[in-house]
């Protein structure tokens, strides 16, 4: 008789081994690791958002302005001509004032990988009154008959012009001081 009131105790789980206990700590454990992974990405992939010479910059670009001020006020007007088979760039430059004996020229795109850019520099030497002729080297492996933004600067020192147009690099552009 004595063995019906004896009550055994039943075997209990340590309390890590409890399912409910894994429902209960399941959840923040998972957001503390997605927190911690999200840090990595975020300190790992983080954009630069001030340039370190962001001052130098800025003054560069200060300089910009008065240089294409100065075109402006010279009434400096170009036009840009570049032969597709011999790549031959010819340029006829009208305005007020004397003209250098040279000019640089830099003709750029994007590379289409982030923020590379393809630069080519072509020095335009005067062979007339206003008239400046010099080569554009294409690499082979370049497609220069593919449509691209083209960027196109011309530097006479103390004067610049700059313009941008959408096609192959072979053709003609007006090249006007910026406004």
């Amino acid at each position: 008789m004595e063995a019906i009131f004896t009550t055994v105790k039943p075997k209990q789980n340590r309390w890590y081994r409890e399912p409910w206990m894994l429902l209960v700590l399941g959840g923040p454990l998972i957001v503390i690791m997605a927190s911690l992974y999200t840090g990595y990405l975020a300190y790992s992939g983080a954009d630069h958002v001030i340039a370190p010479d962001y001052y130098k910059r800025g003054l560069a670009i200060n300089q910009d302005i008065r240089r294409d001020l100065a075109a402006r006020e010279r009434g400096l007007e170009a036009a840009l001509q570049i032969e597709q088979s011999t790549r031959a760039v010819t340029l006829k430059l009208a305005g007020q004032g004397e003209l250098p004996p040279t000019l640089a020229m830099n003709l750029s795109r994007a590379a289409g990988k982030g923020n590379e850019e393809i630069v080519f520099k072509v020095q335009l030497v005067q062979s007339g009154a206003g008239v400046y002729h010099g080569r554009l080297d294409v690499p082979a492996s370049m497609d220069a008959g593919e449509a691209a933004m083209w960027q196109v600067n011309l530097d006479g020192g103390d004067w610049r012009l700059a313009t941008a147009w959408y096609g192959p690099v072979h053709g003609s552009v007006a090249i006007k001081p910026a406004a």
